[in-house]
This record gives C-alpha cells, sequence and structure tokens, in this order.
C-alpha cells in the first residue's frame, strides 16, 4: 500500500494511502461466513510478517483490527 501524503486540520490528522480493490477482512470474514484453518494460517502468516516489518523500522499500529486489514485484489 503506497503513502501519498498527509494533511491536518484542528481537530483531525489525514491520511492519503493507496486504494485497495481487496477490500478490508472484516467484510471478507462476514461475507464468507466460514474460513478454512489453511485460509486463516496463511492470512496470520501474511499479517504477522507485515506487522514484523514495520516494527523493524521502528513503525507502531496503534489500531489493529480486521477492519484495518486490507487486501490488494
Amino acid at each position: 500500500m503506497r503513502f501519498h501524503e498527509v494533511y491536518e486540520t484542528e481537530r483531525s490528522i489525514y491520511m492519503v494511502m493507496e486504494y485497495m480493490k481487496g477490500g478490508e477482512l472484516f467484510s471478507r470474514v462476514k461475507l464468507e461466513r466460514r474460513v478454512s484453518e489453511i485460509k486463516v494460517r496463511s492470512l496470520m502468516k501474511s499479517f504477522l510478517e507485515c506487522v514484523f516489518f514495520i516494527h523493524s523500522k521502528g513503525i507502531m499500529h496503534r489500531d489493529i483490527k480486521p477492519q484495518n486489514i486490507m487486501f490488494r485484489n
């Protein structure tokens, strides 16, 4: 996901990022209702690799939840 810019107002900070066609994890799970263990294992492996990568760069994510996990397609 590409980060394009950030701007702020008196009350908010906005980040402009690349649009991800695949949507969010929350919506996918809601649609599928059942997700196989193999698929969950694969998703968790990818997710944990991403978190490890951003932590290795000194970046912390303060709001990890299914609505904030995005898919490319």
